[in-house]
């Protein structure tokens, strides 16, 4: 960690020492996004501890991080018996732990979280809101949940200008309460190539993938949602085209919103496909790639968006508004229609075919993400929140 990490609690007064934080999210694929903020935290002398539901890299996580973890078993989809006894088991740790924050993050979570800390006295609950619902599935489901979420919770923090808009503009937030705190990346140590791009030639000599093929590459949840179904049929077409050309995959199958059987399948038979599932290092799979491709029919602010372009791959992306914001369009990589297979066609062939344009769109994200997705700024405005609230309550 760079030294302007050393000592935040010199420019708080020492506020923020002691002060105890209950983190909750999902899992530890959503603890891995916060990963840098829990480290700061810690540093300025905080007591951190995580919600989450168990899964296969959650003692991992903890024993990195040295992170005290609850494990709370919690579904994505709605579950009524089953969310009541996560809000009971939430309680419970609150009540051990007594935390003075509550910083609950993605929308089911988030509601829990609130519902919980709330009946439990908890005075300072932050609501992190990293999705859009415009688009959802079940829009009005997801637009009554994030409005009481919203009212639940004492402070809400948006990851980009047009989920905080949007939410307002739907009458789910009063604009007092809510404010943009953006994802960052760790740009320095952490997503950044390495020398000859080492990690990713080794992945793809073990994925049987020649130096010279062009690949394109997917990181996220394999749901309809994120639009594999047209990157399915966008593959299909490619892989004709170039016949060397391969496609990674990266990211768990759900069962929730889940890809037609028929599409999951053709990745599986193809040879040319490599579905990864879910990594704890993504690094070596952003270096294995030529182009990063989100086909996603709403973002908040895509993370991945981001490392990618850390790590100087250009980006294919859908014209959604956390994707707009997320990258330049024309310059550090490509915005298409959304639910468009043949604009995803067109834009992946484009760098494919010109090692040179895929040169200057990656030269051009990294400095863009060193611009303006630092983890230094966001850090100081997460702790300027903190400080502001605890002065307050």
């Amino acid at each position: 960690m760079s030294e302007t990490l050393e000592n935040p609690i010199i420019e708080t007064n020492g506020m923020l020492r002691g002060v105890r934080v209950l983190q909750i999210v999902n899992n530890a694929w959503a603890l891995g996004f916060i990963r840098d903020p829990l480290r700061r935290m810690r540093r300025s002398g905080m007591e951190i501890a995580a919600i989450a539901s168990p899964d296969e890299f959650l003692q991992t996580f903890e024993r990195e991080e040295n992170l005290r973890t609850f494990h709370v078993h919690m579904t994505r989809r709605i579950t009524p018996m089953h969310d009541a006894t996560a809000i009971r088991n939430i309680k419970k740790v609150i009540r051990q732990f007594r935390p003075d924050i509550v910083h609950a993050h993605t929308p089911k979570q988030g509601l829990m979280g609130m519902i919980a800390a709330k009946s439990c006295g908890v005075p300072i609950r932050i609501f992190h809101m990293h999705g859009l619902i415009a688009g959802h599935r079940n829009f009005r489901i997801a637009s009554a949940a994030e409005k009481m979420t919203c009212n639940l919770a004492t402070r809400v923090f948006c990851v980009s200008e047009s989920a905080m808009n949007y939410c307002i503009s739907r009458g789910n937030c009063d604009s007092s309460k809510i404010t943009v705190v953006t994802n960052s990346v760790d740009s320095h140590e952490k997503f950044v190539s390495t020398k000859g791009r080492f990690l990713g030639r080794e992945l793809r000599a073990k994925l049987g993938i020649p130096e010279e093929a062009p690949v394109a590459g997917f990181v996220g949840r394999v749901v309809k949602e994120k639009g594999v179904g047209e990157l399915q049929e966008a593959w299909s077409k490619l892989r004709t085209e170039f016949p060397q050309a391969h496609l990674l995959i990266a990211g768990p199958e759900e069962p929730h919103d889940s890809v037609k059987p028929e599409v999951i399948k053709a990745f599986h038979d193809d040879p040319r496909v490599h579905m990864l599932g879910r990594l704890r290092d993504t690094i070596p799979v952003y270096e294995a790639m030529d182009v990063l491709v989100l086909p996603s029919y709403r973002e908040g602010l895509p993370t991945v968006v981001l490392e990618a372009q850390s790590m100087k791959v250009p980006i294919v992306a859908t014209d959604v508004p956390g994707c707009k914001e997320a990258m330049v369009d024309g310059k550090t990589g490509h915005l298409v229609p959304v639910r468009n297979s043949a604009a995803l066609v067109t834009a992946i062939s484009n760098y494919f075919a010109d090692v040179a344009s895929r040169r200057r769109a990656g030269e051009a994200g990294r400095e863009f993400v060193l611009e303006c997705f630092s983890p230094d700024p966001v850090w100081q405005k997460i702790e300027t929140e903190y400080v502001s609230l605890l002065d307050r309550h």
